[in-house]
């Protein structure tokens, strides 16, 4: 998953300094990617011109005529997921900046590498194992489905596939990179190239999967057997009820 961070700062050699923790941090993180701003209204523009969204906020308090504190409370009420970060020496602006549910306040004066790369890291993390949204950049554009919506992933060289009933959504990655975390919400790979939604699987017939939407993906005979397996692992749940599912009736 790409971690999609937004700086807003009017100090420039603060700027420079989170410039220089997020390369360091991409040296071993390649899934994140950075903006930055030096006022709210920059921000505001830009995020709604470009109708970007992101992960993180990383948030100067004293800026104006927008403060931090009101960007963060905007940005908040539009998406409840964001991890929002303020940087501040002043104590007396805490009890102010609840509403928006803060992740952390770092302190301008004892900030380091190390305080940012493990918030990172958590954050990375918990967005990882999160079931429900699969978020991903798709060209120009930032996606969130829902996993109901997938199908399956499909792997061609370096790059991947989100498939739906609707549309096929490119991106780019490594199919090792996602296995785990598709797993985790409910996708079995049935071999090196489908990853494919278990609650879409209706049939298998000679050597193949069939997806509720006709889609045939072929099995070799070892992976044909670990996919009947799987079947008779879910109680052989009634094609019907899936159906009904992956269509959320």
């Amino acid at each position: 998953m790409m971690l999609h961070i937004a700086v807003c700062d009017d100090e420039n050699d603060w700027i420079n300094h989170f410039e220089e923790y997020f390369i360091k941090f991409k040296m071993t993180h390649k899934d994140v990617d950075w903006d930055i701003f030096y006022s709210a209204e920059d921000f505001l523009k830009y995020y709604n011109d470009n109708g970007s969204r992101y992960d993180v906020l990383i948030t100067d308090i004293e800026m104006g005529p927008i403060s931090g504190i009101d960007l963060a409370n905007f940005l908040y009420e539009v998406d409840k997921d964001i991890k929002i970060f303020f940087l501040t020496n002043y104590e007396k602006y805490v009890r102010k900046c609840f509403d928006c549910r803060p992740v952390n306040f770092w302190d301008k004066s004892t900030i380091t590498y190390n305080m940012v790369k493990n918030a990172l890291e958590k954050i990375m993390s918990e967005f990882n194992s999160k079931s429900g949204v699969f978020k991903f950049k798709s060209g120009e554009m930032y996606m969130r489905l829902p996993y109901t919506k997938i199908l399956y992933f499909a792997t061609n060289g370096r790059k991947l596939i989100a498939h739906t009933t609707n549309k096929d959504y490119d991106f780019y990655g490594s199919f090792k990179q996602y296995i785990d975390i598709w797993k985790n919400n409910g996708f079995y790979s049935v071999n090196r190239f489908y990853c494919v939604n278990t609650n879409a699987m209706v049939s298998l017939k000679d050597n193949n999967l069939i997806l509720y939407d006709e889609t045939k993906i072929a099995l070799s005979a070892k992976n044909k057997k670990n996919v009947k397996e799987l079947f008779f692992e879910n109680d052989c749940k009634d094609v019907i009820d899936k159906m009904k599912y992956m269509k959320g009736e």
